[in-house]
């Protein structure tokens, strides 16, 4: 009948949607974190389930278990909550079968006296359909105990582990629900809840409830502790307890003990090594790249990759974006635990705050506990520092500064330094009774220093010198005693005259970067880096000759020589068999390659682009059965190497000419400046047959007449792009239709051109704007501006939402990051993907900005080079993904979407500001010409975006980065 139907359907119905009690309902954000641990249950599945609920202490595991516990209890013969932290507190390791049994089976003390637990244990379970849960485990010899494995448990089971320890769970095999943090607004509700009694809270309480749940980070505990601590007092009391709470390391009321007390529990279960890593952690190194903590801490001693690894386990920290990262609260309770340790700052075992490095380095205050010094940066502020400060600090190990300032110089420094880093370091040298044997690092950036030690000194552990942008210093130490070093960084140093000849035999370098020292003159006479990666000698204006190489430097990939002033390469490049790049581009006074460089035959990449004495290329060249990438442009060569057919692995052939024309600063009033008239360019052309797998050809600006195009382009069955930019031809060769991959076909700049060439019948014709529009800048700074829409922490940032690009004229869109380094010869690129598919790479490579702090990239990029008509029916989500490297990483990221709209408001705001300012005076205005900072265009035509005519002139060459830049381009690189 149908009432009893319905009963059944009723019933049913409430055997799968589990019932929600009325506790549940007062807990807020239960319902979603009930869902997924439920869905993690498969409650119907007859199979035996092992669930772990995972997270820090106080995020509300124990809380989910029990109401689960509650709600689904009845479908199970037996259901029981066991607390395992505090049974084993109490009675021991060993009893704890003992007491799940009794829990379990209900049994009277007696039984228990003379049989196995273990086996009783598993007859009753095996036979039971039961749901455990085990809360707060903290050791794997617990679970192995309490429920070994599944084979325990009758059909059905489900056994719930709560725990802050993730690695448990992994080597257990069980599922894992990290329980999240409460989100914004369930935050507020929460602390409404305890502190007002209802889901928001009074107005004139607003403000100061937002602080109080921004404190709490999304922490239950925090909330409901903060909460009911301030119930029903007043708004004088609130500001009262705010205060103490902003004071982070003070724990000096009620309601911080309390959060702290059950967050301690987690930090005690430290060893001594681990606690040790997350205080520093804590006091340093929160927010910083992953890579940096782990060499900083390594450098210590300890074994940073399994301590930082255990951390994360437990809980206490995470890693997101390559960046280590720990709850607010955790921070607090680490620095909490320092302050703790005296109540004068030169007592305390680390120093992160101004207000306490100022006074101990000033007044020589500190002590032996003083482990290490970070101070933040930047800081405005200059400190003054005793000459003795650091006398009595016998055990720093980290010392971490800037701006610091020797009015009567620097006697000592610790020999227990193992991680030194004082950027603008003021004196000349260091210390001379400084014998640091366990340093590891040694970084003076922007320092005074003019020679780093005078004689032999012994560093045997230390591997990473960085000096860079020292302007006094004159040459390098002698490296003897420092045969582990790894990386050697004078970059900008541009007094330095001379390398010692020790560093061309330090068997460990990996590193050698001397670019932009233009004084640069002499180089050790052998390199004998077995070692060796990188060399790095771009922009060493004055370097006529390169050191020669001795065999074996298998290691060596990368030489960059390019703007300097070398005339020849010496023979024994040969022994570079790993040499994949090779960067001479610009060299002024270069006019020949060796006949050796035939026997690179790992070469991939040569750059000799803007080298004008440069006529020929040598025979041995079409040896190079490697190479993907030349570039050969604005030399001049005239005449092919015959055996280049032979490079049957070439990808990509660059051979542009002088681009003519008058510079757009040249019209503007304020600026005269003397320019070079350009020499025509020979129309020769290197012959392409044999080039089989060349998909990118740029023949640019090469001043070709009709029938000066090669007559084997054809053969180019390979060829994707081909540039044909700024030529004289009236008419294009009908081989070109022949090119049946031909995907783009550059004619810019081809004023004579009349007639395009028939197209095969599989292939249609589409003009679109030359993609040139492209803007960035790059600046000091560490924010976003607030222009930009969508924000995020971290590398990558989305748009999900198609742009309305008829209705709205959408332009294209405008990326900002904020990213740090740390070092010099870093780079960092853009990708962007449109529904989770990668369509279009915007890479930066920025080498000229100095390695100081944070900085921000903002690039602007036209629709039209990005997106077809067909991707814009189909999109539904942008992301922009950032890619970090070593010593570069970027800490968070904006977009927006550029409409006509926004143009033209801010075309009526510069319009305005245009009749009392010019554009040059407005760049300078918006720290365009910083020092460090860099502006520049970037072409989407394949090949290097360099111009070729470089200059020795500082003036000059950042003329030439505004080079085709007009006084709008200049207004939209300016709109964030």
């Amino acid at each position: 009948d149908e009432p009893g139907l319905i009963k059944e359907i009723v019933q049913k119905v409430q055997t799968k949607v589990p019932p929600v009690f009325w506790e549940s309902k007062k807990l807020v954000g239960i319902e979603p974190r009930l869902e997924q641990l439920y869905s993690l249950l498969d409650i119907d599945s007859d199979d035996v389930h092992f669930i772990g609920l995972c997270g820090m202490d106080g995020i509300g595991k124990t809380t989910i278990a029990k109401i689960a516990r509650k709600t689904l209890g009845d479908k199970f013969d037996v259901s029981r909550f066991f607390s395992v932290k505090m049974v084993s507190e109490k009675h021991g390791l060993v009893n704890l079968q003992r007491r799940l049994c009794k829990s379990l089976m209900k049994k009277k003390s007696e039984y228990w006296d003379n049989i196995d637990e273990e086996a009783t244990m598993i007859n009753f379970l095996f036979q039971k359909k039961v749901l455990l849960i085990l809360d707060d485990v903290d050791d794997i010899s617990q679970l192995e105990n309490l429920c070994g494995n599944r084979d325990w448990f009758g059909p059905g089971s489900r056994i719930i582990i709560t725990t802050a320890n993730e690695k448990l769970l992994i080597t257990h095999g069980v599922k894992i629900f990290k329980v999240p943090e409460l989100d914004a607004n369930e935050a507020i509700q929460l602390f409404s809840l305890k502190a007002f009694k209802r889901d928001y809270p009074d107005k004139k309480f607003t403000a100061l409830s937002r602080c109080f749940v921004d404190y709490a980070n999304g922490l239950p505990l925090a909330l409901e502790v903060l909460g009911s601590y301030l119930h029903t007092r007043d708004l004088h009391e609130w500001t009262s307890e705010w205060i103490k709470l902003k004071d982070t390391c003070s724990l000096n009321n009620d309601s911080s003990r309390k959060i702290m007390e059950v967050l301690k529990i987690s930090y005690d279960r430290l060893d001594e090594e681990q606690k040790n890593i997350f205080l520093d952690i804590a006091c340093f190194f929160k927010g910083k790249c992953k890579y940096q903590v782990l060499k900083i801490l390594k450098s210590c001693g300890f074994q940073s990759d399994i301590g930082i690894k255990v951390l994360v386990e437990k809980s206490l920290i995470t890693i997101s974006d390559n960046m280590v990262l720990m709850h607010d609260l955790f921070q607090v309770l680490g620095q909490a635990i320092v302050v703790q340790q005296s109540k004068e700052p030169g007592g305390r075992s680390r120093l992160w705050r101004s207000r306490d490095i100022y006074p101990v380095l000033r007044d020589n205050t500190g002590t032996k506990s003083v482990e290490g010094i970070v101070l933040p940066f930047p800081e405005s502020e200059e400190a003054k520092c005793n000459p003795e400060a650091f006398s009595q600090m016998s055990d720093l190990r980290i010392l971490k500064i800037h701006n610091v300032h020797l009015p009567g110089g620097l006697k000592y420094l610790p020999d227990s330094l193992r991680f030194l880093e004082w950027r603008g370091y003021p004196e000349k040298d260091l210390p001379p009774d400084f014998e640091a044997h366990e340093l590891v690092e040694l970084s003076m950036c922007h320092s005074s220093i003019k020679q780093l030690w005078i004689g032999v000194k012994t560093f045997g552990k230390l591997k990473v010198i960085d000096l860079s942008h020292s302007l006094n210093l004159t040459r390098t130490p002698n490296c003897i005693g420092v045969q582990n070093l790894g990386r050697l960084d004078l970059e900008g140093c541009k007094s330095l005259v001379e390398i010692h000849p020790s560093v061309g035999a330090l068997k460990k370098l990996t590193s050698l970067n001397v670019k932009n020292c233009t004084s640069l003159r002499i180089l050790p006479a052998k390199i004998e880096m077995e070692l060796l990666e990188a060399f790095i000698l771009s922009g060493c204006s004055s370097l006529k000759r390169i050191s020669e190489f001795v065999s074996p430097m298998e290691n060596l990939r990368e030489i960059f020589l390019d703007r300097t002033a070398i005339e020849s390469i010496p023979s024994s490049i040969e022994c570079l068999t790993s040499l994949s790049s090779f960067d001479m581009r610009g060299c002024k006074y270069l006019n020949c390659l060796p006949s050796t460089i035939g026997n690179l035959k790992s070469l991939k990449s040569l750059n000799v682009s803007s080298c004008p004495k440069l006529a020929k290329l040598p025979e041995s060249f079409g040896e190079l059965e490697s190479l993907e990438e030349i570039d050969i442009s604005e030399t001049s060569i005239k005449e092919w190497p015959s055996s280049s057919f032979v490079l049957k692995n070439l990808k990509s052939l660059t051979f542009r000419g002088r681009k003519s024309g008058q510079r757009w600063f040249m019209s503007l009033r304020f600026l005269s400046w003397p320019m070079k008239r350009c020499q025509p360019m020979s129309s020769f052309v290197p012959p392409l047959s044999g080039l089989c797998s060349l998909m990118h050809l740029d023949l640019s600006d090469r001043n070709l007449l009709e029938g000066e195009m090669p007559m084997d382009i054809d053969c180019l069955t390979s060829l994707v792009s081909l540039n044909l930019s700024g030529n004289h031809f009236i008419i294009l060769p009908e081989r070109i239709s022949r090119l049946s991959k031909l995907e783009i076909l550059y004619l810019s700049g081809c004023k004579k051109l009349q007639h395009l060439p028939v197209l095969a019948s599989d292939i249609s014709l589409e003009r679109v704007p030359y993609p040139e529009d492209r803007y960035e800048i790059i600046i000091p700074g560490r924010n976003i501006p607030w222009w930009f829409s969508y924000k995020n922490l971290g590398s990558s940032v989305s748009v999900k939402q198609r742009p309305q690009c008829s209705k709205n004229k959408w332009m294209g869109y405008a990326v900002c990051a904020v990213f740090e380094v740390s070092s010099s010869g870093w780079n960092v690129t853009c990708d962007l993907k449109v529904n989770g598919k990668e369509k279009y790479p915007a890479p930066l490579i920025a080498t000229n900005v100095q390695p100081v702090g944070e900085h921000l990239w903002l690039f602007y990029v036209s629709r039209d080079i990005s997106f077809d008509r067909e991707w814009q029916n189909s999109c539904n989500q942008l992301t922009f993904s950032f890619t970090n490297s070593s010593c570069c990483f970027v800490k968070k990221c904006g977009v927006r979407l550029v409409y006509q709209k926004d143009v033209e408001d801010f075309d009526n705001v510069t319009t305005q500001s245009s009749i009392d300012i010019s554009p040059y005076e407005a760049m300078d205005d918006k720290s365009a010409s910083v020092h460090g900072a860099t502006i520049k265009r970037s072409y989407s035509r394949e090949g290097s975006s360099e111009r070729g005519d470089v200059e020795s002139d500082e003036n000059y060459q950042f003329l030439e980065q505004l080079d085709t830049l007009s006084e709008g381009d200049i207004a939209i690189l300016l709109t964030g």
